[in-house]
Parts: C-alpha cells; sequence; structure tokens
C-alpha cells in the first residue's frame, strides 16, 4: 500500500481520512470536516499532515484545495469527483454549548475510492465519513491493507446523528490502537454493550478487553477536562477556563494533539493536559481550523512541554514495545550469520534521535558500526554490537554522518 519507502529518520506524516467540506454557519462559511481538522492542528503542532478525500471539481472544491495548499497540507491525496459536488454541512451552535449539524447527503466525499497511500505514522478515521457504503467500504480496505507496522490508527467516533450504525463502530474499533470519543458518545456505546449504568473509566476498561487492539481510549468531558485509559494506567484532566465561541473543531484538535504527543510517547498526564488546553483554544476562537500558531508557540516554550518532530517517527516505549513484537513474530529477527539485517537496522533506526533518551548512544553506535559492513559481515558482526539492546554492556562506534548522535 505504501507508495513510497519510509526513510527511517523523518518527521512524523499525519494522515486524515474522510470527509472534508464546508462549515456553513448563519453568517459565513468556513473549511471543516473532523479528518481534515485533525490534518490543520496537527500541521500546526509542527507534524506534516495530509488529507485522504474527495471533493467535487466545482468552485468549492476549488477553494477548499487552496486553503489547505495554503496552510502546507499536502493535496496530492484529495480526489475530485466531477458527478458529485463538495460536500457542506449547515451549522447551527445552541444556547447550551452544542451544536446541531445538518449535511448535505451523496457529496463527493461519500464516494471516497481506494488508493496508494504514503507511509504514515498515524491515519485517523471517524464515524461520519462512513455514511455511505462506498466510502465506508473504502475507508475499511484502505486500514486493512498494509501500513507501517508502527503506525498509529486512531478512530475518533464523532458520532453525527443518523448518520451511524452500531456494526460500523464495532468494525472500526477492531481496527485501532487508539480511540477517542466525548461523554455522550461513552454514554450511547455503554447502552449498545448493554451496560447503561457504567461509569465512563468503565467503558473504556470495557473496550479495552472487547478489543485487543486497543492500546489507549481517550473520553472528552466539555468543560470538565478528559479521561485516559490504558491496560496500565488512568489519567484524569479538569477542564480549562474559557469564553465558548463555537465548539466546531475542538474535538478534532484535541485528537490531534492527542497523536502527536502520542507518537513522541509523553505521558499520558502530560497528553492529556496540553491536549485539552489546544481543543479549549479552538472552542474559543470561530470555526473549525483558527491560526493557532502564537499560542502554540507559547505553549511549547513551558518547561513541561518536550519538543515534537525532529528525526525520530516513534517514541521510545512505543518502538521498544514494537521491536519485541518483531522479534518474537519473525519480521526483525536478529541477524544471524549469512543473513541479511537490513530491516533489523531499519527497525533500530526508527528508535534512535531525540525520543530515544536512555541508550541512545550505544543504538546509534551499533547502526553506525553496522552501515559501514555488507549484509554478510554485518550479520556476523552485529550480534556483539546490539547485545546492549538487551542489557549488555555498552557498545562502541564511531559515528557517521546517518546517526543522530553527535
Amino acid at each position: 500500500m505504501s507508495a513510497d519507502k519510509p526513510h527511517p529518520f523523518h518527521t512524523p506524516l499525519i494522515i486524515g481520512l474522510g470527509e472534508l467540506l464546508w462549515d456553513c454557519f448563519p453568517t459565513k462559511r468556513l473549511p471543516g470536516g473532523a479528518p481534515a481538522n485533525v490534518a490543520f492542528h496537527a500541521q500546526q503542532l509542527g507534524l506534516p499532515a495530509a488529507v485522504v478525500t474527495r471533493v467535487g471539481t466545482d468552485a468549492l472544491g476549488d477553494e477548499l484545495i487552496a486553503f489547505l495548499t495554503e496552510k502546507g497540507l499536502r493535496t496530492d491525496l484529495v480526489q475530485r469527483d466531477a458527478i458529485h459536488g463538495t460536500g457542506t454541512v449547515t451549522v447551527s451552535p445552541r444556547a447550551d454549548g452544542h451544536t446541531d449539524y445538518v449535511f448535505l447527503e451523496n457529496s463527493a466525499w461519500d464516494f471516497l475510492e481506494v488508493q496508494p497511500l504514503p507511509s504514515a505514522d498515524a491515519i485517523v478515521f471517524g464515524t461520519l465519513a462512513q455514511r455511505g457504503a462506498v466510502s465506508r467500504q473504502a475507508i475499511h480496505t484502505i486500514l486493512k491493507q498494509e501500513l507501517l507496522p508502527t503506525c498509529l490508527v486512531v478512530y475518533d467516533i464523532n458520532i453525527r446523528p443518523p448518520f451511524y450504525q452500531p456494526e460500523w463502530i464495532w468494525e472500526s474499533l477492531a481496527l485501532a490502537r487508539v480511540v477517542k470519543l466525548n461523554d455522550d458518545e461513552a454514554r450511547m456505546l455503554a447502552g449498545m454493550m448493554s451496560v447503561p449504568s457504567a461509569t465512563l473509566v468503565e467503558v473504556a476498561r470495557r473496550l479495552l478487553d472487547r478489543f485487543p487492539k486497543l492500546e489507549l481510549v481517550c473520553i472528552t468531558r466539555g468543560g470538565n477536562g478528559a479521561i485516559g485509559v490504558t491496560r496500565t494506567e488512568t489519567a484524569e484532566v479538569s477542564g480549562v477556563p474559557i469564553k465558548v465561541v463555537d465548539t466546531v473543531g475542538a474535538g478534532d484538535a484535541f485528537t490531534a494533539a492527542l497523536i502527536a504527543f502520542r507518537l513522541q510517547a509523553w505521558p499520558l498526564a502530560d497528553t492529556l493536559h496540553y491536549a485539552n488546553r489546544i481543543g479549549a483554544l479552538v472552542a474559543s476562537r470561530a470555526g473549525a481550523m483558527p491560526d493557532l500558531r502564537e499560542e502554540i508557540a507559547v505553549l511549547k516554550a513551558e518547561p513541561r512541554w518536550i519538543p515534537l518532530g525532529g528525526r525520530s517517527s516513534r517514541g521510545a516505549a512505543d518502538c521498544l514495545s514494537v521491536w519485541k513484537r518483531s522479534r518474537r513474530s519473525g519480521s526483525f529477527a536478529l541477524p544471524r550469520a549469512g543473513k541479511s539485517c537490513d530491516r533489523y537496522h531499519l527497525s533500530l533506526m526508527t528508535c534512535t534521535a531525540s525520543s530515544w533518551r536512555t541508550g541512545r548512544r550505544r543504538w546509534s553506535a551499533a547502526i553506525c558500526s553496522s552501515r559501514r559492513t555488507s549484509p554478510a559481515a554485518t550479520a556476523s558482526s552485529t550480534s556483539s554490537k546490539v547485545a546492549p539492546v538487551r542489557g549488555g554492556s555498552e557498545s562502541t562506534g564511531s559515528n557517521c554522518n546517518r546517526c543522530p548522535v553527535t
């Protein structure tokens, strides 16, 4: 499925898979669509992003593509439809802080086609884009095809009645490593699981038990903050006091931050803290895609903020976990005499750089030494050099210009 070969040192690429449309407010229209919103905010956080969607060959589609281009997002994955028009949704904010949506049916994004994708570190998708059988099948086909072993598949449930069915939700949850939903959606799922009185944490744990691929369930609670539950940890953050302008896109900004921080293996509490603050910033502005670069720069100056991006595509803990799983499955087996270990070195190289703190120097030294030999020679010599990964002594070796250690 990958259209290009991933370079082991790269800034993570985030893909939003699903709808791109116009949010039509009473007095204006603004670009929107949950997956596109996530990609936009990931870009504002400093991570390259792209949108996989479909728009018409009309003027509205031209304007959306021009907007994404202006904001620095990739548009080469946006499909054009000569038959169906670009999607729109009528947005009506309510006095209680919630919002009503009326979506134009049979829009271009209802007819998304399967296409090759670049190597992505994270893909986010939702429920709304699955309302049409064509797009639903395309989305599931894309997610079931070959992705990077470390690709973080995120399901932002984002239910917009009446465009959902329980079976779509269960099938989507089975494909995801992370799920994000709000408290209303959590209570809806509790009813579907026949536990209507379950607490939010209990709903999260039931989802983790039911779907073995899931690693994290994150439930937002509007002005009351958010809860994150993994198989080993539960974290909770309070809400951020703000003056709400509209809530459109706030949850999507939260999701973008959640993905960015998860890729860097941030602590769960820090992830929720900053994702909550970024979501609040969007709620304090008009539209789903406000320019927050100045506000995000202020957040990045805080001591608690861990730099994003750089050369590493995965966090240390996640890399090591993938490495261990791949060793057991044999896909990145330890090198043996006469065997090529290129893929093994690639798996090590994705774990080096700024996000790898403990032992990064010995990992880089092992990679450096291996790069100067042939695969066959490396296979016989690298076994001793990678021993420190399993708890041995520090390896030695000079660095080369491909290694992140200076």
